[in-house]
Order: structure tokens, then sequence, then C-alpha cells
């Protein structure tokens, strides 16, 4: 009797001590599995003991999960570890972005065997498909499949969740921030055209919008653009929906008065309208192939270029086109040129246009007033650079060797230059 008792006082305690435990100290136990490689003991503490918390670590409390998972190579348990998340706090906002931010990001593969789907670690771990030197291939079972299509379907319509969740504003903005980076596809911004279905989640393996282009969509004798909506309801296609998203981020701003939101939404326009529309997406343009006179001539016409074109090149084919203000890489630069947080990263990027643009006069202006605002940036980058394109500077380009007697051309490329001095000396070649 004194025996069981004493069991009793022992388990008694240490339940207490288990109900003691403060999430953070359940966090750091959990740390300590990771840092000794206990990959598998990570994963079930973080199901008995983290799973049950709902706060703002929750996330990556499940970050850290699907890493010990994919040291194990157990990406068949990823899904529905995932679920479970959200099946468990479907109102943690933090925890649905994080949800997400996983389904964007681990490996979009994975196989139907007996009509269930599995998972796996990529391409290689494909039926057989060896996975290291000196491994035999897996036996030929279930249907391989990828999964890229539904598992950004998933992270959009738990994005939704996550919008209809957030109670405060600060939150809100939050979400609608993560939301407007899982529209966007820097990679595969045709597909904005497109309205992503969010009603039900595609089947296995079903591929969704096939195509692209070769550069930015074009319609009749204009870009394709996108404006905000008025509502998420309403928008035609995922490009107004990014813009919803942004606009979202404003407004809530306002009503809590941050000012830097505005600015940084106006930043993400501007990049997405560089990568569209700026003189570098003709960098790749027939590399392969060769150049028709009409490209090659919009190509040495940069620099007549006005602060409202772009040359760029397009599904059209190398056009030469005006944009609005609102729409127009280098008008949206320039509005925020002399923001504290932004200003300077802004004016970096103007001078980059501009140079590509063959405008050095203009980069000059813009660097020195950046220089003015923002400084002459880590290790005076900014400093060297207007050196670059005020000083004097030539380099000699290669040259043919041309037999005894005959006049040699020597091709020299300069910079603010007016006159050369050169010393021409006989070279001892024995």
């Amino acid at each position: 009797m004194k025996m069981f008792f004493r069991l009793f006082l022992v388990t008694a305690a240490a339940t207490l001590n288990l109900m003691a435990q403060t999430p953070a100290e359940l966090r750091k136990e959990r740390d300590k599995l990771i840092e000794r490689g206990m990959w598998r003991d990570a994963v079930n503490f973080h199901a008995e003991k983290l799973l049950p918390i709902s706060d703002d670590v929750s996330g990556s409390d499940l970050d850290k999960a699907v890493t010990a998972l994919g040291q194990l190579d157990a990406w068949k348990e990823f899904d529905a570890l995932l679920e479970r998340a959200v099946a468990t706090h479907p109102a943690n906002t933090a925890l649905l972005t994080s949800v997400a931010d996983l389904y964007l990001s681990c490996p979009h593969y994975g196989r139907i065997v007996a009509g269930e789907f599995e998972r796996s670690g990529g391409y290689r771990s494909f039926r057989g498909r060896p996975q290291a030197a000196g491994d035999q291939p897996e036996p030929a079972v279930g249907q391989d499949v990828a999964t890229t299509y539904r598992d950004r379907v998933r992270a959009l319509q738990l994005m939704v969740q996550a919008t209809e969740k957030a109670q405060i504003d600060r939150e809100k903005i939050r979400v609608w921030s993560v939301m407007a980076g899982v529209l966007r596809q820097p990679s595969e911004a045709w597909k904005l055209q497109t309205l992503t279905p969010l009603e039900v989640l595609p089947e296995w393996g079903e591929p969704g919008p096939d195509g692209g282009t070769e550069g930015a969509p074009w319609a009749g004798d204009a870009p394709v653009l996108y404006q905000p909506p008025a509502s998420w309801q309403v928008a035609r296609n995922d490009g107004e929906r990014w813009r919803f998203a942004l606009a979202e981020q404003v407004r809530l701003a306002k009503l809590i008065n941050d000012p830097s939101q505005e600015v940084a939404t106006i930043m993400d326009r501007a990049a997405f309208s560089l990568s569209q529309f700026g003189t570098q997406t003709l960098a790749s343009y027939g590399w392969w192939r060769q150049q028709d006179p009409e490209n090659m001539k919009g190509i040495l016409e940069m620099d007549t270029l006005t602060e409202d074109e772009c040359i760029a090149k397009t599904s059209d084919g190398v056009r030469r086109f005006k944009l609005p203000a609102d729409q127009h890489f280098i008008a949206l630069y320039r509005s925020v040129l002399e923001d504290k947080s932004y200003g300077g990263n802004a004016g970096d990027s103007l001078v980059r246009i501009f140079l590509n643009r063959n405008q050095a006069d203009k980069a000059r202006e813009v660097l020195e007033r950046t220089i003015e605002l923002h400084g002459p940036g880590p290790n005076d980058q900014r400093k060297d650079l207007l050196q670059q394109i005020i000083g004097d500077w030539g380099r000699f380009e290669p040259a043919e060797t041309v037999p005894a007697g005959v006049k040699p051309q020597v091709p020299l490329v300069f910079r603010n230059a007016t006159a050369i001095s050169l010393t021409a000396a006989p070279v001892d070649m024995e």
C-alpha cells in the first residue's frame, strides 16, 4: 500500500510538473531535441506538447516540425501534419499564414497509391529513380503526380481564411501582405491574368493554367495592367486580387496612422512594373536567334526614352509604349525617393534603371539626390558609383594582330574624356 502511495505521489508530481511548463519552456525542450538531431522525437514532441498551444509562435512551431520531417525524409506525413494544425487552430492567423507558406515551399511531388496521396521529397524520389549513388530504384507502385497547382490553391484558401479570422488592424495588414506575396508569383506573372478558383481543391496532379508568354502580357495595342477592384469578390483575375491585397494594407494602415505601409506597397508595385516593363527584359530576348532590325532599333534607342515610356519584351514582341504614372516604375520610385525608410532603395533602383537606359545624366542626377538624402550607402557604394559615372575613364578593347607595314587599329572605350595622351614604345621580342 505504501509503495502504491509513493508511486501515486511520483506520478502526480510528474503530471503537475508537466502542467506547470510554460509554452516557452516547452519550446526550449523542443529546441534541445532539434540541436541533438533527434528529429523523430522533435516531431512527436510537437504533436503531443506544442500542437495544443495557440499563440503567435504556433506558426514557427509548425515550421520546425516540418524541418524535422524533412530531415527524416518523411514527407508522406506532411499534409496530415499541416491539416491537423489548421483543424486544431482554425482562427490562428499566424499559424494559417505559416501553413500557406509551407504549402508553397514544400516539395510539389508525390504519388497516388491505392487512391491515397503520398508526398515525396522531390522529383528524384519518384518511383524507379535512385536517390543516391548505389541506391536501388523503388518498386513501381502508384501513379506519380505533381502538386504545384493544388498546393498553391490550398495556400490561397488558407490566406482567405486568415483574412476572415484576423481581428485587429495590424494583424489584418500582415495577413494581406502575405496574401499579396502568395498571389504575386514573380516567375509566372502571366498567371495574374487568370482567376484561380478557390471554392474546391483541384485533383492531385491537376496542372492548372498552362501556357505562358515570352514577355509581359499584351492585349490589343496596350500591355495588360491591373487596377484594384471594389472588393475581393468582384476581382476578375488574380492581378486584381493582388492589387486589392495591396490596397487593403493601405486602407487599414490609415486607420492606425501608419504611413509607411503605403510606401511599402508603392515599392511592391514599382518592383512588379519594372519586372514586366523594364529594359532588362530585352536582355534574353532572342539570344538564341537572330534579332530582326526593328528589335535592334528599339534596343539602340533606349537613351531616347522619356520617363513615361518603356521598351520591353512583351508577348507581342518588343514594344515601345507609354504607361500611366500609377503603373510606371520610374514615377512610382520617384514618388517615394524622399521617404526615410524606403527612399534609399528607390533611389538605387532608379539609378540602375537610367544606367540600363544609357541615360547617364539622369542616373547622375538621381544618384546625387539619393546621396544627399540617404548618404553614400554601405561602404560608400553610392559615392563610388557616382565617380564611375562622372569620372574620366577609358579602356582598350581587344585588337587584331596585323603584319608589319599595316597600320593597326586599337579600339578605345572612354567616358567623360575630351583628349587622350598615349606613348608608344617598341617591344623587344627576343
